[in-house]
């Protein structure tokens, strides 16, 4: 605290170098700030491309199950109507043999 008219002309005198104290360390506290903005856009930028590459896995893997489960479509179809027409061939022979007996 300043007690005296004597006091309060040493706390001026010693407020320009207080002064640039303080503009120092806001310097290097804004130096910082911008370092650490930096260091957070690159990891972002990391982490976006990242995603991008896994998502272009996820699709690639999603196209390649898509074709796979289509071919197993296909196969099942084909392997019902064969079925379809077996069923129906062996039941004309039963009715046949029915017929007959």
């Amino acid at each position: 605290m300043v007690d005296s008219p004597r006091d309060m002309i040493g706390v001026l005198e010693q407020l320009p170098e207080r002064v640039a104290a303080v503009e120092r360390k806001v310097d290097v506290l804004s130096t910082r700030v911008d370092a650490l903005s930096a260091r957070e856009e690159e990891h972002y930028q990391q982490t976006a491309a990242a995603f991008a590459e896994q998502r272009s896995y996820t699709d690639t893997g999603f196209a390649r199950v898509e074709t796979t489960l289509g071919r197993l479509e296909r196969k099942f179809d084909g392997f019902i109507d064969t079925q379809t027409r077996t069923n129906d061939i062996a039941e004309r022979r039963l009715r046949r043999l029915e017929a007959r007996g």
